[in-house]
């Protein structure tokens, strides 16, 4: 198969599910012979970038068509300098023979795809969650634009069920250029530290998740007393950075729980924490929640999941069989499962193992990253 020159558009100054998906992506793309060339923004995830060995763009603005009216209204006084700014790109993407080129953030889906048109070189969206409440904002002006840029894309990749039902009433995209793929996961990676003594006993509990009210952390952090009441030893270990980490922070203090928990923020060293954790809890109630690719990292490590009954959630979850589905927003329900579980060390080591055979049938990054280039092959002229 003839190998060919991706280029990537997007606009992200942090690290969350989606940028580290694509800097998956991006490897594998590279280890079938494939170039690629990142535009993105300075920032975490620029730097996240520096050892791929690929050529970089640096993105000077943000623009937010599809956030509160303020960033609309932002966006629209800055769109001449973004119109000027992403030509040039283009013109840099054309200048290298780029053969397609790759989008997955809201914003340069409307503007790049619009320019591309001129350029001539192909488009694919992957759209990760949900597009209803997004359509919402803004006086339905970023949904009307989305809906006639579409037109203009060759395909359109979408991770899950939740996200392709959303686009095909939301959005009214046709089936044909629809394509499911769900988000890959690399192999196990396998940590050099040894598990701390003092956590040898302890029942550990992990979450992985941006630190947003939205991905419900708060809702874990409320059912701990509940947990400790029957299982003493418990211990729990959220991780992430965001927005919101002083809130869940003061939660935990007025809980007096700052035995229990800990916070190290963002971590590198993924590998170790997964190799702690007997359970692995994702709270989400996030309407834009597009896959929630934690969930099959953590099922590489044979961990069971409690997930909500949200978005993508009960598509990678099988209630009862690699884990156990939860209502959003019950606390309760989040004590209840990780009770469960924590009491059953025979049910967790068959709901690990049913969720590690999955990951490997359903969300291998080399399958589904082969199946991505088959689509930008057959997106070239």
């Amino acid at each position: 198969m003839k190998k060919i020159k991706i280029g990537i558009v997007m606009q992200s100054p942090d690290i969350g599910g989606a940028e580290t998906y694509l800097v998956s992506l991006i490897k594998q793309f590279k280890k079938e012979g494939n170039s690629v060339l990142l535009a993105t923004n300075r920032g975490k995830f620029f730097d996240y970038t520096n050892d791929l060995g690929i050529k970089r763009f640096s993105l000077p603005f943000i623009l937010d068509i599809n956030g509160n009216l303020r960033g609309l209204i932002k966006s629209t006084a800055l769109l001449p300098f973004g119109l000027t700014y992403y030509s040039w790109l283009l013109r840099q993407f054309k200048k290298e023979k780029v053969d397609v080129i790759l989008l997955t953030s809201f914003t340069e889906k409307l503007v790049v795809t619009f320019l591309s048109i001129f350029f001539r070189i192909p488009v694919v969206w992957i759209e990760y969650g949900p597009l209803s409440v997004v359509f919402k904002r803004n006086f339905y002006i970023p949904k009307l634009i989305y809906i006639f840029i579409a037109i203009f894309t060759k395909k359109i990749i979408v991770p899950s069920e939740n996200t392709l039902k959303s686009l095909k009433k939301d959005a009214f995209v046709r089936s044909s250029k629809l394509i499911l793929i769900p988000c890959g996961v690399e192999s196990r990676i396998k940590s050099k530290r040894p598990i701390p003594e003092e956590l040898r006993e302890k029942f550990v509990v992990g979450s992985i998740s941006r630190l947003t009210r939205e991905k419900g952390q708060d809702y874990l952090i409320r059912a701990i007393p509940k947990v400790l009441e029957k299982i003493p030893n418990s211990y729990f270990i959220i991780i992430g950075s965001g927005p919101d980490k002083d809130y869940f922070q003061n939660l935990v203090k007025e809980l007096r729980l700052q035995k229990n928990v800990i916070m190290p923020g963002f971590v590198e060293d993924i590998g170790f924490y997964y190799s702690l954790f007997d359970v692995f809890v994702f709270p989400t109630v996030w309407d834009l929640e597009g896959f929630g690719l934690v969930i099959p990292e953590a099922m590489q490590y044979k961990i069971p999941i409690i997930g909500t009954n949200h978005g993508p959630v009960p598509e990678i979850v099988d209630n009862n069989i690699n884990g156990i589905i939860v209502k959003k927003r019950s606390e309760d329900d989040i004590a209840s499962a990780i009770i469960r579980l924590g009491l059953d060390e025979d049910l967790r080591k068959k709901m690990g193992e049913n969720g590690f055979k999955k990951t490997q049938a359903l969300y291998n990054i080399e399958k589904n990253s082969s199946k991505i280039l088959e689509v930008f092959y057959e997106a070239r002229p």
